[in-house]
């Protein structure tokens, strides 16, 4: 992933697997107008081949229940179809722990944990891999299609026309931007945010904040794990920081942020891109599908 060192912005695309693997996406969903969760996945070769792909519908629950069973349903699909070598990439690193540690069989979660732990002890050659959000969009495209389907799993052996654009994305390598913060610019922002009261975070505090977080030892962290760590702090502040910081790429003040619009603020911050690339971008959070993102798919985002 290439770093921007002024900013702070790293940019990092989806990659083929390696020696003759077959790697599956996969994630989870959660739909709060219906409070109802989903999974889907896709699956590709080393050259980068269309697979497969699946949704799963599965109805009231938590998040983490999605997010895990999407991978058992990546695993037991792999698997099925005969594929001994296989890579699955999952974008929450909860998921993952809750895999790698185990958990008591008390847990509600513990069954799924259990399974997927089963089906990694299976005679074949088999990773799990934490990726970042920005380069599991074809699996986000999957777990939000099936909150349209009805409960279950659905297959499909054949690639979804709303799902081509990210997938040819894919495939050319493009690089879509993911925000990180040092310790300095760490202290900076959590300085504005207090303003007006509270304490703000010394430089030795902010060194341990960036140490806790961080999840690759490159000394940043992102700005979804910044939110995670003032998430404790008063929700209408929050909201309105969000909203000013939507201010930001919607310069018109439409209510809407447009290619255009970020075109111009990474542009601002030193990184050019082409329309076509920040259409790109868009596309995994556009829910309505209008080809820009309003206040409410921009929140998303930023979660």
């Amino acid at each position: 992933m290439k770093a921007n060192s002024s900013n702070c912005i790293r940019w990092g695309g989806w990659d083929p697997p390696n020696h003759d693997r077959v790697k599956c996406n996969v994630d989870g969903s959660y739909f709060d107008s219906t409070r109802t969760t989903a999974c889907g996945g896709v699956a590709r070769d080393v050259s980068s081949n269309f697979l497969f792909s699946f949704c799963h519908h599965i109805g009231c629950c938590e998040i983490i229940w999605a997010e895990l069973r999407g991978i058992v349903d990546g695993l037991e699909m792999l698997w099925d179809k005969g594929f001994r070598k296989v890579l699955i990439e999952c974008d929450s690193e909860v998921a993952l722990e809750l895999v790698s540690i185990g958990v008591d069989n008390n847990r509600p979660c513990s069954a799924l944990v259990q399974r997927i732990r089963s089906l990694l002890d299976r005679n074949w050659d088999t990773e799990l891999v934490h990726v970042f959000r920005e380069t599991n969009q074809v699996a986000d495209f999957m777990a939000k299609l099936s909150h349209t389907l009805s409960e279950g799993i659905n297959v499909f052996d054949f690639l979804h026309v709303d799902l081509g654009p990210i997938f040819a994305a894919d495939l050319n390598s493009p690089l879509v931007p993911r925000l990180c913060i040092s310790p300095s610019e760490l202290q900076r922002r959590l300085a504005k945010m207090a303003a007006g009261g509270g304490e703000v975070l010394t430089k030795e505090g902010a060194e341990m904040a960036i140490e806790a977080l961080d999840s690759d030892g490159d000394g940043l962290v992102s700005l979804e794990d910044l939110m995670g760590l003032v998430e404790g702090g008063d929700e209408e502040e929050k909201l309105k920081d969000l909203r000013e910081a939507f201010k930001m790429y919607d310069e018109e003040g439409c209510g809407f942020i447009t290619p255009l619009n970020l075109k111009r603020m990474l542009c601002k911050l030193g990184e050019s891109k082409t329309i076509d690339e920040c259409k790109f971008m868009i596309t995994a959070f556009d829910l309505n599908g209008d080809g820009m993102l309003n206040f409410e798919e921009f929140l998303i985002m930023m979660h």
